[in-house]
């Protein structure tokens, strides 16, 4: 099998990616990656060697004018002549879909992970016209499941739901708390994006500092910034934007911010919170490692974060349109004891145990997988 996805970069679809290939990998199939590139920044390959230490062949493809990149894509899958092309993320699941044409060999899934923010918009219609190519579509979500098959009534058949998963021996908790100490510490990661929603935390940290001068809150941020070596990249803009306001705010030495790291574990481990502040997501993958971890969870009460943050039970839940709410939410957890906390990230770790195991989302791919190959080869046989 052949999957596609756009770049290696810092990503949770990147790390499902990988997730799913050690899986299905243990399970006999034999897996190859096909990487391709839009633009050239810093962390771009992120992950390719966690994919080649996991035996799985890399291949990659430059940055190229678009037609170009599509017959280059085209003329390498075609070659490794796959049972079946799994392509996660949109743009990558339109050129799979492309790839195909006229008449493919190949099984297709494409999979829908990007979350939503308003409501449906001639682009998202048109690239679930596209999806009739493929043969089946996944949402990582409940929430974008239900939104797919309100707008694409048509995809309802071809259309699953399968779960992010988390490698559960990997992220754990410490073995020990981490040692004493006086400020509360926020860990926040994700690239540096709008859709991230930085400034609305970076305004509630503001708030705290106004409204509760005796709480010590510090924030630390990990993330791309997608500059290109030294220099900024035109979407280096937020994060430009980030730190202007973290100047004019003097909250530089309490909001700080960071590359993305190879190992995010330890990250888990030695902070207070997780806050993740976005203002859409689809399954969001950071939130699930802190889980893992039994680090408690602040986000924003958007798409399937219900399912995961369970309000008083293992973190809180906000409006991340309201700095206010979110300085409400870090203002409750402040105020837990220690046992509040420990018990929280208890919880968390167990809801991990029960929603996010490996082998179940492996083993409900691998039933799709088996499906649509095996629908495929019918097909050909009879000619179709």
């Amino acid at each position: 099998m052949v999957f596609l996805i756009e770049a290696l970069t810092t990503g949770g679809a990147q790390r499902q990616l990988y997730n799913l290939a050690v899986q299905l990998g243990g399970l006999g199939h034999r897996v190859s990656l096909v990487a391709y590139h839009l633009v050239d920044y810093n962390h771009r390959d992120h992950f390719r060697g966690q994919f080649e230490r996991a035996g799985v062949q890399v291949t990659e493809v430059p940055v190229m004018p678009p037609w170009r990149r599509l017959r280059a894509l085209r003329r390498i899958v075609r070659a490794a002549e796959p049972d079946v092309v799994i392509a996660f993320l949109r743009r990558p699941g339109l050129l799979a879909e492309l790839t195909g044409l006229p008449a493919r060999r190949f099984a297709l899934i494409v999979s829908e992970r990007t979350g939503k923010e308003g409501g449906r918009s001639v682009r998202d219609l048109t690239y679930f016209q596209f999806h009739r190519l493929a043969d089946a579509v996944v949402a990582n979500s409940v929430h974008l499941e239900q939104y797919v098959r309100g707008a694409a009534p048509w995809l309802g058949p071809r259309l699953r739901q399968i779960t992010n998963s988390v490698d559960l021996e990997h992220f754990r908790p410490a073995d020990s708390p981490p040692p004493p100490h006086g400020a509360l510490r926020v860990l926040a990661v994700g690239r540096f994006r709008p859709e991230k929603n930085f400034l609305a935390l970076a305004a509630a940290l503001r708030l705290l500092r106004t409204t509760d001068p005796a709480l010590e809150v510090t924030v630390d941020w990990y993330g791309n910034n997608f500059f290109r070596g030294q220099t900024p990249s035109e979407r280096s803009r937020p994060y430009l934007e980030l730190l202007d306001v973290l100047r004019r705010s003097g909250l530089e030495e309490v909001f700080r911010v960071h590359p993305p790291v190879t190992d995010v574990v330890p990250l888990y481990q030695q902070a207070d919170v997780l806050c993740l502040p976005s203002r859409y997501e689809s399954l969001p993958n950071v939130v699930c490692e802190a889980l893992a971890c039994g680090l408690p969870v602040l986000a924003s009460a958007v798409s399937d974060n219900h399912r995961l943050v369970r309000e008083g039970e293992n973190g809180f839940l906000f409006d991340p349109r309201e700095p206010h709410g979110i300085a409400e939410a870090v203002r409750r957890f402040a105020k837990l004891s220690a046992d509040e906390r420990a018990a929280m990230g208890l919880a968390g770790r167990r809801l991990a145990e029960e929603l996010l195991a490996p082998r179940t989302a492996a083993g409900r791919w691998a039933e799709l997988i088996e499906e649509v190959v095996t629908a495929k080869r019918a097909a050909r046989q009879a000619g179709w």
